[in-house]
């Protein structure tokens, strides 16, 4: 291991994706002195369509082209947060998904939930949306 310090970019993705104009900004980033950065498609208009064949072929791409020009290349992907929504789809499929707790108030347990995926679900934790179907 290693022991030596990192600089990553905070890539905060509020545009289309558009590849020749992302690999410059990688370039960028490296010139600057940075050794990676944090894709992240925060405000992403969804052009093209969220985890979407060309949208992955694309980020491949930048992945690809990351590693050719010596940086780490980290994904942060929350797109519709809170994570594990897939951009609303997990909802969409599971609509009756809550996430419930228990809270203790001025000397009162109290219960309360919210419209949510919920990631003590089995049956929504086996659901692959790029096939449409449960993992095994």
């Amino acid at each position: 291991m290693r022991n030596e310090l990192n600089f990553l970019a905070f890539w905060a993705v509020n545009d289309r994706l558009k590849p020749e104009r992302m690999m410059g900004q990688l370039s960028d980033m490296k010139e600057m002195g940075f050794h990676g950065t944090i894709f992240h498609p925060r405000y992403y208009p969804g052009i093209p369509a969220y985890m979407s064949e060309e949208y992955l072929e694309l980020l491949s791409r930048l992945i690809l082209h990351a590693k050719q020009i010596g940086l780490q290349f980290w994904i942060y992907d929350e797109n519709g947060w809170p994570s594990g929504s897939a951009d609303g789809r997990v909802l969409e499929h599971f609509p009756d998904s809550r996430c419930r707790w228990m809270q203790y108030e001025n000397g009162r347990v109290e219960w309360h939930e919210v419209r949510q995926f919920n990631t003590f679900d089995r049956e929504a934790m086996k659901w692959d949306f790029s096939t449409g179907t449960a993992f095994p």
